[in-house]
């Protein structure tokens, strides 16, 4: 039975209840918006702050690094309709929660909401990993060296951990907007978008490249700042998404 048979099987057994939005979740995507304007507004005045101290910034660190798997999981419920089901204030929303992740939500609805949940764990699902016969292409180099496993390196799994879903953003973002075709092999399996979804993928990747700037620029690029309050969190958040959907598969 596929995944779509399931689905139709099973909700007419459930209550109206169970598919009713629910706003309110939204206030958690807020606050953990917050928290990281919060953590960087102090961060911008770190050059104050004596040499010895400034290890009393990692405790927000990680709680920066916690919003950050908040904001994706937030933005997971509200892209699948949980929360409201207003489009254009979904997008909007979801973009802001998505931001930190580089994820454009139009591309988020085509690779998680379309391909992985109609393909899950068949040949065609974005999110498997390579298959020993495909081709050696610098994606799969990465997955193979940052991947958990008996034989990754210590040194690679930890730099893997913090950049994971980088990659796979990143892979399947330039496969849609360079070539959006069936056949880019750096991908473990591609797959095609409307000239619609293109367009929109791109003009919300450019607003999240503007967000990020804006942030760097707000930090003045010192390396200090950036170092504790932008890249350490992302990392953070990074790592910490990537275990849950480990345990959670």
């Amino acid at each position: 039975m596929t995944q779509a048979e399931y689905a139709k099987k099973l909700r007419p057994l459930l209550p109206a209840e169970a598919f009713a939005p629910d706003p309110s979740k939204l206030v958690i995507l807020f606050i953990n918006l917050a928290i990281l304007i919060l953590g960087w507004a102090i961060a911008s005045h770190l050059e104050r702050w004596s040499v010895y101290l400034l290890w009393l910034y990692l405790p927000l660190a990680v709680v920066m690094g916690n919003s950050v798997i908040v904001l994706l999981f937030s933005s997971h419920n509200l892209m699948h309709g949980s929360v409201i089901r207003n489009s254009l204030l979904m997008r909007v929303i979801s973009l802001l929660g998505l931001t930190m992740l580089w994820m454009p939500p139009t591309l988020w609805k085509a690779v998680h909401n379309r391909e992985h949940h109609n393909k899950t764990n068949s040949f065609a699902d974005p999110d498997r990993n390579y298959l020993y016969e495909q081709p050696k292409t610098w994606g799969k180099w990465i997955q193979n060296l940052f991947v958990p496993s008996a034989e990754v390196n210590p040194i690679g799994l930890t730099i893997g951990m913090a950049t994971a879903w980088g990659v796979h953003t990143f892979r399947n973002l330039t496969s849609v907007l360079f070539f959006n075709n069936e056949s880019v092999d750096y991908v473990p399996a591609a797959f095609k978008v409307s000239d619609k979804d293109r367009r929109a993928i791109a003009g919300e990747f450019l607003i999240i490249l503007m967000i990020h700037l804006s942030i760097l620029v707000y930090l003045q690029f010192d390396l200090l700042k950036l170092g504790l309050s932008y890249f350490l969190p992302i990392g953070i958040g990074y790592a910490g998404f990537l275990d849950c959907s480990i345990n959670y598969i």
